[in-house]
């Protein structure tokens, strides 16, 4: 049985509110940390006033913040928290519409039970009409329409469209646009892509200014799609082209974030040096002065004077020496997020791939992942290494071909690889393993049709400072009229010459300099 929340005897200073407010505010701006930071500092303050009422409307928040970053345990974990006091307290109806909302979308996060979060949704929606909350009652229509479209169940596109009409009354853009791209999956899963391409067409020329990156991604990723499998395929490029550009922006930001805190920490270490130098010329002023001031005591003050500059050194050494294991620490620490992070990216891919879709997208994912795959493999070998400017090539590319070994295996793909030992500059271990990496790819996706026992051989010798990399597959070949845009591309970069032709199959000789 619920009972009504008594508010606190104490006087509450807006510090609670701020917080919140800081913390959505970092939230949606993708500022992760400094979200976090203040999410925990606000729901601490309110368990110290015992405030419940605001207990749950943080950690409600704070669900929502995990779920958005895929911690989807610890945003179970919170919800559940939340619901044990909604069953013992009385909540505004407003508060328990947005709960059983984001209740709903966590637990579908979480792979729940349908029916029950079907349920959520509807307890959500109905509670949102009765007091006229347009918005929350929009987001609960498109948590019920995204649920029904994974149902593949059409009455989605009237939640949907319900959605989009109540959004872009109240003049929510943002919220709009996430319905508007919800439609646009759809409709491209549907194999619909003439309608896909209507809704994100009308997201690009009507909502695209007012919204974050994240959306402008995903807009121009179904228009690119959309137009591609209509056969419009300039439409396409340019659909891409955007994609990629906002995708870069997003990276981008988050990249200048970390460089101004990494510049941050060098000035504060610059300054303290700064500091240790002014000490260390003041001690000696004052060693000349004393030794001017008295003949008598020079003796003894010398003695005194070497004393404490060698404790100052001693000190001095010891900051260093702290300093360099700090530095130390933090590129470890770094190099354990990059190689976590990467890994991160390739079970996603590999996740998406454990999922339903057509040939083209899985094609794509595991080309993209078989490609960041080859990228991980060069930033271990970096990072495990005193020499961060060289890799070993043999190593690299047996690490490129075991990252492909299970595409190798489902083709039944037989593999002669015979690398030089030599260390290269890691600029160019990366154009490298990209390049064999896209060469094999091309051979499973386009060279092996009606071929019963298809064979790669890769050879890449090294004579004095000239790399000669030799790739052949028996497949059935290729015009030589055709041009490999990425294979160029990726030549170019590293000043590469190479000549391709059909010999029982395709073969590539590409020739560069160390």
């Amino acid at each position: 049985m619920s009972i009504a929340i008594r508010a606190s005897s104490q006087v509450i200073s807006n510090f609670g509110e701020e917080s919140l407010t800081k913390a959505s505010k970092f939230h949606y701006s993708n500022e992760l940390d400094s979200a976090l930071h203040y999410y925990d500092a606000c729901i601490n303050y309110y368990q110290k006033l015992n405030d419940t009422l605001h207990i749950i409307k943080s950690k409600l928040r704070f669900a929502e913040f995990n779920r958005y970053t895929r911690k989807h345990k610890q945003a179970k974990e919170l919800i559940e928290e939340v619901a044990a006091l909604i069953s013992k307290y009385a909540v505004p109806e407003e508060l328990l519409a947005d709960y059983y909302n984001r209740h709903a979308a966590i637990l579908s996060a979480n792979s729940g039970s349908v029916d029950s979060i079907i349920l959520l949704s509807k307890k959500s929606l109905t509670i949102s009409k009765e007091i006229n909350n347009q918005s929350l009652y929009a987001n609960s229509l498109n948590e019920l329409g995204f649920l029904y479209s994974q149902l593949h169940n059409d009455s989605c596109v009237n939640y949907f469209t319900e959605a989009q009409t109540i959004f872009r009354s109240i003049g929510d853009k943002e919220s709009e646009s996430r319905v508007v791209i919800n439609l646009a999956r759809y409709y491209h899963n549907k194999g619909d892509y003439e309608t896909s391409l209507g809704y994100s067409n009308y997201g690009i020329n009507n909502l695209i200014d007012s919204i974050s990156s994240d959306n402008k991604i995903g807009l121009y990723f179904y228009n690119h799609e959309s137009n591609w499998n209509s056969g419009n395929v300039l439409q396409a490029y340019y659909a891409v082209k955007k994609y990629y550009t906002f995708d870069l922006i997003e990276k981008e930001r988050i990249f200048k974030k970390e460089l101004i805190n990494a510049q941050t920490k060098y000035e504060v270490a610059k300054k303290e040096e700064v500091i240790g130098e002014q000490e260390i010329r003041l001690q000696k002023e004052l060693k000349t002065k004393v030794y001017f001031i008295t003949a008598i005591i020079l003796s003894a003050l010398v003695i005194v004077l070497l004393v404490v500059l060698f404790y100052s050194i001693k000190l001095k050494n010891r900051q260093l020496k702290k300093l360099v294991q700090q530095n130390e620490f933090l590129t470890q620490e770094a190099n354990h997020r990059i190689k976590n992070n990467l890994q991160l990216i390739i079970s996603l891919i590999q996740r998406e791939l454990n999922k339903e879709g057509s040939y083209k997208q899985i094609t794509g994912l595991r080309n993209i992942g078989s490609k960041i795959a080859a990228i991980a493999s060069l930033h271990k070998q970096l990072y495990t290494k005193e020499d961060k400017e060289h890799v070993g090539l043999k190593i690299f590319i047996s690490d490129v071909f075991e990252n492909l070994s299970s595409l190798f295996s489902k083709n039944n793909v037989h593999i002669n690889l015979n690398v030089s030992e030599v260390n290269i500059a890691n600029k160019m271990a990366v154009y490298l393993g990209i390049l064999i990496n896209e060469l094999c790819v091309n051979s499973i996706k386009h060279g092996f049709k009606n071929i019963d026992e298809p064979r790669i051989s890769c050879e890449i010798v090294v004579n004095d400072d000239k790399v000669v990399i030799h790739y052949a597959d028996n497949g059935i070949g290729i015009d030589t009229n055709v041009k490999l845009t990425l294979i160029d591309l990726l030549c170019r970069q590293i000043y590469a010459n190479y000549k391709f032709y059909n010999n029982n199959g395709f073969e590539i000789v590409i020739n560069l300099m160390l």
